[in-house]
């Protein structure tokens, strides 16, 4: 069975999980501050398909769930490198972005990373503060 290699960077916090069990869902709760009208990255997520010959795997994708309110949430694609593991593999990872609107105030959503090995998902709460 293979080892996978799980890197997510939320809210300049490095999370980074080896995922062997059969029941791999998670959630994660995470809060930042940003100025109205500001963009922030929120989080990073990539994956390995063999951690012992760091050979990547494909972009993990991310679903939305609960939109947010006081501004927008957008996906693209980014080159990462992982700190702890295979640190001269770079890989083609999804970075999650919040922008904020131009109203100060207090933001709440939710978004979904799926992994395919073992079939797991990443259940994202994010609370937003617009100041």
């Amino acid at each position: 069975m293979p080892r996978i290699l799980l890197v997510a960077m939320l809210v300049g916090i490095v999370v980074g999980a080896c995922v062997n069990d059969a029941s791999a869902d998670q959630t994660l709760n995470r809060a930042a501050t940003v100025a109205p009208g500001g963009k922030i990255r929120i989080g990073g997520w990539t994956y390995f398909d063999n951690l012992e010959s760091c050979k990547p795997g494909d972009p993990l994708p991310i679903a939305s769930g609960t939109a947010p309110r006081l501004g927008q949430v957008s996906n693209m694609p980014e080159k990462m490198t992982d700190r702890r593991f295979c640190k001269t593999v770079e890989l083609t990872g999804t970075a999650v972005y919040y922008q904020a609107g131009s109203v100060p105030g207090t933001d709440t959503f939710q978004y979904f990373v799926r992994y395919p090995f073992p079939p797991g998902v990443y259940t994202i709460n994010m609370t937003m503060t617009i100041k």
